[in-house]
């Protein structure tokens, strides 16, 4: 089982010197085989093993609640939201006889969880990861040279139109590594990010060009699941969560969290548990532990600029108005930007203390980040 195998083979060790970072905390647990994480407005999901969970961000201590049970002989490796609906990644495998079978994409309704789940795409390849742009589906998929081992194998990066029946899939690059397991999967802008554990590398395909070739962002550390909010770039490195500004991504990564409270084993030596994704909810990360079936989280205390030069006394939605007012500014002009929870940019504009007054009737319900300046950062809900 290639899902299994890269829960117990990889691994990193990180030293104790990371301790002058926040440390995370618990937010939740009993998610069994926790990996990737994504919003749906105040709802976070969460992927396991075999089940997905939903949590309600908006009580405290909440309890997680299964909405879907993958069938017999199938795993979860991966998903992605389009709206209302998820496109699930599974690998087919039977344990009893140690049998890959393949892969296969699905849809699942969240406003129709009683309606079963959708066969979307089925291929003899192991999907390793997937990521989408409305109903245009991304996964890497591998190739084996020599099955049914594993290994070696090349990873290939395709396109699925997941708006018509039966559809096929269209290779963008049939060659992104021949040397690394690809596991994180977004795309923001057309560029899609990569994280090519193997390699130690955060890779990126603008998927806008004919022929788009593999590019080399920065050097990571054990990444596995990316976020994207604003110009920066959130990364779970082993057991640090570290992000870095893409607009100078030479400058190098900021250490924002560690996890140095659970432990894992390899081979009888501990070492701290590695995150397997994160996500940022205004200037709070949230982060999976696998082997603990844990979620925590942190203050990223490099978005809690409050100061803003002490010019910013409040921040408030009337949603009755469907207008975003901003108070307390000094007597300038200042840019601000609001962003959906995956990174993209909606709105930018020049405000100033007697033009303070944003239209949001057009974004839809669910939660946003908004940016002053890059300074001061607040999240919204729009109602």
């Amino acid at each position: 089982m290639k899902t299994k195998l890269l829960t117990f083979l990889l691994f990193l060790l990180i030293s104790n010197a990371a301790q002058s970072q926040t440390n995370t905390t618990d937010y939740v647990s009993g998610v069994l085989g926790a990996t990737f994480l994504t919003m749906n407005g105040t709802d976070m999901y969460v992927l396991g093993s075999e089940n997905i969970y939903r949590i309600d961000t908006t009580i405290n201590n909440p309890t997680p609640t299964t909405i879907y049970t993958v069938p017999n002989d199938f795993y979860l490796v991966n998903f992605t939201l389009n709206g209302n609906l998820f496109y699930i990644a599974l690998e087919n495998y039977i344990q009893s006889t140690d049998t890959f079978l393949g892969g296969k994409i699905i849809s699942l309704d969240l406003n129709n969880l009683s309606s079963p789940a959708q066969d979307i795409y089925t291929t003899g390849e192991y999907i390793s990861s997937i990521t989408n742009n409305g109903s245009t589906i991304y996964i890497t998929a591998e190739t084996l040279l020599n099955p049914p081992s594993f290994e070696p194998f090349i990873t290939h990066l395709d396109k699925i139109d997941a708006s018509i029946p039966n559809p096929t899939a269209q290779v963008i690059v049939n060659n992104v590594t021949n040397t690394s397991v690809v596991k994180g999967n977004i795309i923001d802008n057309n560029i899609i990010y990569l994280s090519s554990i193997d390699d130690q590398k955060i890779l990126t395909i603008d998927v806008s060009q004919n022929n788009p070739s593999v590019n080399t962002l920065v050097s990571s550390r054990f990444s596995r699941g990316l976020f994207k909010s604003g110009n920066d770039l959130y990364m779970s490195n082993g057991s640090l969560i570290t992000k870095i500004d893409l607009t100078n991504p030479t400058v190098g990564s900021t250490d924002i969290a560690v996890n140095s409270t659970y432990q894992d084993t390899n081979n009888g030596s501990l070492f701290f548990a590695n995150f397997r994704d994160v996500i940022l909810v205004g200037n709070k990360i949230y982060a999976t532990l696998q082997n603990q079936g844990r979620v925590v989280q942190a203050i990223d205390m490099t978005l809690s600029t409050n100061d803003f030069n002490n010019q910013l006394s409040n921040v408030f939605v009337y949603n009755k108005k469907n207008e975003l007012y901003i108070n307390g500014l000094n007597n300038q002009n200042h840019n601000i930007e609001i962003y959906t929870i995956s990174g993209q940019k909606i709105v930018s504009k020049s405000i100033s203390p007697t033009n303070n007054t944003i239209d949001i009737n057009s974004l839809s319900t669910g939660i946003y980040i908004l940016k002053i300046d890059n300074q001061f950062i607040q999240k919204i809900i729009k109602n």
